[in-house]
């Protein structure tokens, strides 16, 4: 038996959540099969392109990000980790999204279901089929329907009047008509399903976060644009992206951490991707290629194959208590009380 669903509408979505909620064998065959039609898709339509036959830059930028989300989820489900270093050159092909690029530049089309198998292969067995299919069911509604986008502006628009103090952007995001309340509601049922997943649950609402802010920066760099039929001028992307003028502060730190990954395939975006070493806190550490040359390279590439912690010096900058960025200062030795008061991992 195979789980078909070819209406991408909230309602429809919502009543096959808990169809399979209700379902008592998790481990049940019947669940090892997924059919989504062609509905699940991330389409941008750019009215006046600047180039003809290419992706714009912004737009590039944000695919790549929805690559990157979707191999991460993968490698979460399959090893326990968001470590795209755990991904085979097989799995990863087999996962690989293509943008197809119609109508000159105007049409941006990335199917989404090609990539679902091979989705479902990485976690059945990692997880029981039900957790699986609530997973990609809810990451197909919330990143290739029609009305997740659009209802995940709507939150942003919400979080936004609440964050902002000045009158006149909240009077402006006021203004802005974007989602009706039903899309909006579903959205926030979707995501009180996938918080209740465990880990891979809470993976799968970074990787919906961080495509849709992705796709949300390319629409602020582009004059006018549709995403998912969501019709957003730069203007209007900008001012969904303003943030409240609170000043970072600076928190130094010297804590152990694990190296996940070690991206050096791209010399525009070198980067190290750490975590704690009980893996709840993770973060991408984007670094100049001077840091190749120095004493730390050793450590964090060894740290890398040995999957060890090691001591690293840390810079995090902070509002509210929320990290924005975290630089790595250098990799050194375990301050002397850690000898004493140091945890088992």
């Amino acid at each position: 038996m195979t789980i078909t669903l070819r209406d991408s509408s909230p309602e429809a979505i919502l009543q096959l959540l808990d169809e399979l909620d209700k379902i008592e064998n998790p481990f049940s065959s019947d669940l090892e099969s997924l059919d989504l039609g062609d509905w699940p898709q991330v389409h941008v339509y750019i009215p006046h392109p600047e180039v003809s036959s290419s992706i714009t830059p912004p737009f590039m930028e944000a695919f790549l990000e929805l690559q990157r989300q979707i191999y991460q989820l993968a490698a979460q489900a399959a090893a326990g980790v968001a470590d795209t270093g755990q991904l085979s050159e097989g799995v990863k092909a087999e996962l690989q999204i293509s943008v197809l690029v119609t109508d000159g530049s105007s049409n941006l089309t990335a199917k989404l279901e090609k990539i679902l198998p091979g989705l479902l292969k990485q976690m059945i067995g990692k997880l029981n089929g039900k957790q699986a299919a609530i997973v990609l069911v809810s990451v197909a509604a919330l990143v290739g329907g029609n009305w997740g986008f659009n209802a995940w502006l709507e939150q942003q628009k919400t979080i936004k009047i609440e964050e902002l103090k000045s009158k006149d952007h909240v009077e402006a995001l006021k203004a802005l008509s974007i989602s009706s309340s039903g899309q909006l509601e579903a959205l926030k049922k979707i995501t009180e399903v996938l918080a209740k997943q465990g880990e891979i649950g809470n993976r799968a609402l970074e990787a919906i976060a961080a495509t849709n802010d992705a796709l949300l920066k390319a629409a602020s760099k582009t004059s006018e644009s549709s995403i998912n039929d969501t019709h957003l001028t730069r203007q209007e992307a900008e001012l969904l992206r303003t943030s409240p003028r609170k000043k970072a502060e600076l928190r130094v730190a010297t804590q152990r951490m694990r190296v996940l990954d070690v991206n050096t395939s791209d010399p525009h975006e070198l980067s190290v991707l750490i975590s704690t070493p009980d893996k709840k806190q993770q973060y991408r550490i984007k670094f100049e290629d001077t840091l190749f040359s120095e004493p730390s390279r050793k450590a964090i590439f060894e740290a890398l194959d040995s999957r060890e912690s090691i001591w690293m010096e840390l810079a995090f900058r902070e509002i509210d208590g929320d990290v924005k960025s975290v630089q790595l200062l250098r990799t050194t030795v375990p301050p002397p009380i850690a000898e004493v008061t140091d945890f088992e991992e």
